[in-house]
């Protein structure tokens, strides 16, 4: 059985509602801003092949 996100960690919750909506309303608003998924992918990359 899967845990719910409340379940695995209670401040979950406030923080969809302020920081993750915030994000989206802002992204909606200005899709300019967002960074796509092939420079996220890239970077996470770079950043395992350089790690110690």
């Amino acid at each position: 059985m899967r845990e719910s996100i409340e379940d695995v960690d209670p401040s979950t919750e406030p923080w969809l509602f302020t920081e993750v909506a915030d994000a989206y309303d802002s992204l909606k608003a200005d899709p300019s801003r967002a960074i796509p998924s092939d420079v996220v992918r890239a970077h996470f990359a770079d950043k395992w092949m350089t790690r110690p």
